[in-house]
């Protein structure tokens, strides 16, 4: 997406500015969690947070739901030629690269999920 905003000449500067802006607001929301969750499980205990997170995930369906135009023009009739063939998932789990993209993409969303919570532990380091 961010190709398209921009000519050849101009794809550096945009490319770093939408890492800049990323790595920007991952840092205010790590924070903002964190406070939030502290607040939320000093207070409320671990099941007021719990209900708390299951009520902000059950609110951002519904008006993920509810704002999101539903597209009619593009609806396709897929008829049974197009079916889901489950058994071919057995050949697809056969795929080397597969494995390496899955294996890649667990690393990737391990590392983004825990480097959040080494910043306290590395404060004496």
């Amino acid at each position: 997406m961010i190709k398209c905003l921009g000519s050849d000449e101009e794809q550096g500067r945009l490319f770093g500015f939408f890492n800049s802006v990323w790595g920007g607001i991952g840092l205010c929301s790590t924070y903002v969690i964190l406070a939030a969750v502290t607040w939320l499980f000093a207070e409320r205990g671990f099941r007021g947070g719990l209900r708390v997170y299951a009520v902000v995930i059950l609110v951002a369906g519904i008006l993920s739901w509810l704002i999101v135009p539903y597209d009619t023009e593009r609806k396709v009739d897929l008829g049974d030629e197009n079916r889901v063939d489950f058994r071919l998932i057995g050949k697809v789990l056969k795929i080397p690269a597969v494995w390496y993209i899955v294996f890649f993409t667990w690393g990737c969303f391990m590392v983004r999920s825990i480097i959040p919570y080494l910043n306290p532990l590395m404060t004496d380091v």
